[in-house]
């Protein structure tokens, strides 16, 4: 199971390391203590949610909708 704290991780790059800023927060419609909440894995996104945060990461919807699923089993 891939978590999304292991999909961040997987896009980051020496050039590149996440910090949730106030931008980021405001760009996904997501406060800070429910972002950490998902980040970690103790409560899952709702669709609107995955859809914003992939939209932020320029993925395709359908790499987070798989983690999602994926915590189901």
């Amino acid at each position: 199971m891939k978590s999304l704290k292991t999909f961040i991780n997987e896009k980051e790059t020496p050039v590149f390391k996440f910090k949730p800023d106030r931008a980021f927060y405001q760009a996904i419609g997501i406060n800070h203590k429910r972002w950490g909440l998902i980040y970690r894995g103790e409560i899952e996104p709702v669709v609107s949610e995955l859809q914003r945060i992939a939209d932020y990461f320029k993925v395709d919807f359908t790499e987070l909708m798989d983690l999602k699923t994926k915590n189901h089993d």
